[in-house]
Order: C-alpha cells, then structure tokens, then sequence
C-alpha cells in the first residue's frame, strides 16, 4: 500500500537490481550483487552495495533517497502504522462465518 517508503534495515540489492541490469546492458557486462556493504558491517557508514561482473570489475552504489517537505516520511511512516494497526483490529470482525 505505501511503496513510497524507503526500505529499512535491509540490503537494498532488490532495489537496486534494474539499475544493475541496465549497467549491464549499457557497459556490455553482467554486474549481479555481491554484497550489501551497509548490513555486512555496520561500525561505520557504508555504500548501499557491491556490485560486480566478469572479470573482478566492481562497482560501488549508494543510493540517496531525497524528501519534501522534511518530515514527509515521519507522516507517512506514522500513516502507516496507524493503518496497519487498525487493520489489525477490525479486520476479525470482518470476516466470513461459516456454519
């Protein structure tokens, strides 16, 4: 419901797949994910991931997510789990009674 909202906490290689298949595409190689450099060591801030391709060629990504207004996504995170709470509430009461 809110794909708008940036991952947390999680490799972003998912994320990060099409861009890896059109760098690919555009540089005549085949770059896959080979490590999430931002959960592999957390001790100190890292790129998103490690990309690399055939013949050891490596590329590094960090991804930038940019937001207007500032708290947009502290409303829409709050939005959310107010949602889902709720949701989790009511939903029971809706459901099919089978006799």
């Amino acid at each position: 419901m809110f794909g708008c909202l940036p991952p947390s906490g999680k490799c972003e290689g998912a994320n990060l797949k099409e861009f890896a298949e059109q760098l690919s595409d555009s540089l005549g190689a085949r770059y896959g994910l080979a490590k999430c450099l931002d959960v592999s060591d957390r001790t100190k801030p890292q790129p998103e991931v490690l990309l690399r391709s055939t013949g050891d060629k490596c590329v590094v990504i960090e991804r930038k997510v940019i937001v207007w207004p500032p708290d947009y996504l502290k409303f829409l995170r709050s939005e959310r789990e107010f949602c889902d709470s709720f949701l989790a509430k009511v939903n029971p009461s809706f459901q099919e009674v089978v006799c």
